[in-house]
C-alpha cells in the first residue's frame, strides 16, 4: 500500500521499487537502513515504497500545490528544484541514494539539477532517475511528421519543458556532473504500456522488433553512480 497518487506512467513506481532497486542491492547496496533522498517527491507515493523497504527517507518538493502536498514518511524539505545551488538547503548532508522520478523533464536546467543531485550523493552512492523516453519509435515518427517529440508535444503535459535525449544525456550531460552511468533501463522492458486504440495495438504488435532495435519503452530509467 502506498500513500497518495502516483504522478507517473502506470507501474513505473513499482518497476523501480521492485526491479531496479533490488538489482542495486544485488550489486552491494543495502537499502534497509540506507539514507535516501527523493527529489520531487510529490504526494509521497514512492517515498512510502522506500520506507517499506527499510530506507530512511528525506523528501523534497515544492511546499504545496501542483504535484506536491506531501503525505509520505520521513522528513520533508520544501524546495524549488529550479533554484540554483539548492543542495545547500541540506547543510552538507549526503545520501546513499538520490531518487528523482519523472522530475528532470520539468526543470529549467537538467545539467544544473544533476550537478546538485551529485553534490547530495555520497561517494559510491547512486542517483536513480526516470524520464519520458523521447527516443522511442513513435517519438521518432512524430518528430519526423511534426517536429515534436512524444512526451513533450502539444498534447502532453505542458510542464515537460526539457525532454531528455538519450545520447546527449549519457554522452554530454552526465560526464559533466561527477557521476557515471551504471545502467540504463527502458520501461516497460518488453515494449510499451497497453492501451486502447489502433496505435497502441500496433506498437504492442511491433514491440519484439522495436525492442531489438532499442526503440521501445515509454520511459527511461537511469542509474548513475558517484
Amino acid at each position: 500500500m502506498t500513500d497518495g497518487p502516483e504522478f507517473a506512467n502506470a507501474g513505473l513506481h513499482g518497476y523501480v521499487s521492485d526491479v531496479v532497486l533490488p538489482d542495486l542491492e544485488r550489486s552491494g547496496l543495502a537499502l534497509s537502513g540506507a539514507h535516501v533522498l527523493e527529489l520531487g517527491a510529490g504526494s509521497g507515493s514512492f517515498a512510502t515504497r522506500l520506507a517499506q523497504r527499510g530506507a530512511s527517507v528525506v523528501a523534497a518538493d515544492l511546499e504545496s500545490g501542483g504535484y506536491a502536498d506531501y503525505s509520505g514518511p520521513g522528513e520533508f524539505v520544501a524546495l524549488d528544484l529550479n533554484t540554483q545551488g539548492f543542495s545547500a538547503a541540506f547543510h552538507g548532508r549526503t545520501f546513499d541514494v538520490v531518487v528523482a522520478l519523472e522530475v528532470i523533464e520539468h526543470l529549467e536546467s537538467p545539467l544544473g539539477f544533476l550537478r546538485e543531485a551529485a553534490a547530495l550523493t555520497r561517494p559510491g552512492g547512486y542517483v536513480v532517475l526516470t524520464t519520458p523516453n523521447v527516443d522511442n519509435f513513435p517519438s521518432r515518427v512524430l518528430f519526423g511528421l511534426s517536429g515534436q517529440l512524444r512526451g513533450a508535444s502539444a498534447t502532453d503535459d505542458p510542464g515537460h519543458i526539457s525532454p531528455i535525449l538519450l545520447w546527449t544525456f549519457t554522452q554530454r550531460v552526465v560526464p559533466r556532473t561527477g557521476l557515471r552511468l551504471e545502467q540504463q533501463w527502458r520501461y516497460p522492458p518488453r515494449g510499451f504500456l497497453p492501451g486502447p486504440g489502433l496505435k497502441r495495438r500496433a506498437l504492442t504488435a511491433a514491440a519484439p522488433l522495436l525492442r531489438k532495435a532499442g526503440l521501445h519503452g515509454d520511459n527511461h530509467v537511469f542509474v548513475l553512480r558517484k
